[in-house]
């Protein structure tokens, strides 16, 4: 009935709707509108009232998974949305969802995460109601080992769906991180574990969405920014959502169909970090040198100082690209 009563509004928005013509057309009470009503608001959505009638007013400022859902046409990820007020991590909640069977492509929503987390262990910084904080479960055919192989393809996906749908000229800048003009915006985090069925995964996205520069702590602002930062300009959240997991379908699958080779290509043109020189950190010791290439299955492959070129896994080092950068890249100028 709660669906019947808002797509019944929404066909007639903005007019008003009489009330006794939508319970003559739905064959339901007074009662049972007015009930429709009350869940609707309560889900998030804006109707207005008056004696003679209703009116479709609007999604307000908060995530509803059937407006995600409803204009999404998806294979896997995205045909199951779970929104959370709160939760301490989305990553968390997916993984309890998998080992009680959720199916592949559930993807859980939060509007506020009390305890996200991101690689290494750092923490996500992220207000009630702004951005998108989202995890997705995931069965490919690979080893709980190779996810490297699904961050690879999802950061592909959001930088790929930022230049597609704002435009933004989003970057990559291994392993995990989606830049624009060099900060950051959006952040992965996939994990893979071995259970009885076999290898499963979540994969974790956190985008900054409608961040201001002065809902980033201090230490956070030179180095982090937001769509509404870079735009000018609000950005609809639902609307974000859907091109969001649309693009992480699309190129997942592309990975279920073993095209590594287009994913490959498209990571390298969009690698803010192939080609330049780099700093990296590995068990406390410092390793200097240039990025020669990027393995989607053993991490980077870099020239170090000394002359000796060896690679490095994104499970054991971080890292730093040093300031001299070498500037944009010729795509990127096409699209200025």
């Amino acid at each position: 009935m709660k669906l019947s009563v808002l797509e019944g509004l929404r066909a007639r928005a903005p007019e008003w709707t009489d009330t006794g013509t939508l319970q003559r057309e739905l064959e339901a009470s007074p009662a049972e509108v007015l009930g429709a009503v009350a869940a609707l608001r309560a889900d998030g959505y804006e109707i207005e009232e008056r004696p003679d009638g209703l009116r479709f007013a609007g999604v307000g400022e908060r995530l509803i998974p059937y407006e995600i859902t409803r204009a999404l046409s998806v294979d896997v990820i995205g045909r199951r949305v779970v929104v959370l007020e709160q939760t301490n991590s989305t990553n968390d909640v997916a993984w309890a969802e998998a080992l009680t069977g959720a199916p592949e492509g559930t993807v859980v929503f939060a509007e506020e995460q009390t305890a996200g987390r991101g690689r290494m262990g750092r923490r996500w910084h992220s207000p009630s109601r702004r951005n998108l904080l989202l995890s997705v479960i995931l069965r490919p055919a690979l080893e709980a080992g190779q996810a490297n192989y699904l961050t690879v393809t999802s950061s592909v996906a959001v930088a790929q769906a930022l230049r597609e749908n704002l435009p933004l000229l989003a970057r990559i800048r291994w392993p995990n991180d989606i830049t624009i003009k060099e900060r950051k915006v959006s952040g992965i985090l996939v994990e893979g574990r071995t259970l009885a069925t076999g290898a499963a995964f979540v994969l974790g996205v956190g985008m900054n969405v409608n961040m201001r520069p002065e809902d980033y702590p201090p230490e956070l602002r030179g180095i982090a920014t937001s769509l509404m930062i870079e735009t000018g300009a609000p950005v609809p959240r639902i609307e974000a959502a859907r091109w969001l997991l649309a693009s992480l379908d699309r190129w997942y699958r592309d990975l279920r169909f073993g095209d590594y080779g287009r994913i490959a290509r498209c990571w390298r043109r969009l690698s803010s970090t192939l080609g330049e020189r780099v700093v990296l950190v590995e068990n406390g010791r410092e390793f200097r040198g240039r990025v020669l290439d990027l393995s989607m299955e053993d991490g980077l492959i870099v020239r170090l100082d000394e002359g000796v070129t060896r690679l490095f896994h994104p499970s054991t080092v971080t890292l730093r690209q040093l300031p001299h950068r070498a500037g944009l890249k010729p795509e990127d100028q096409s699209l200025k």
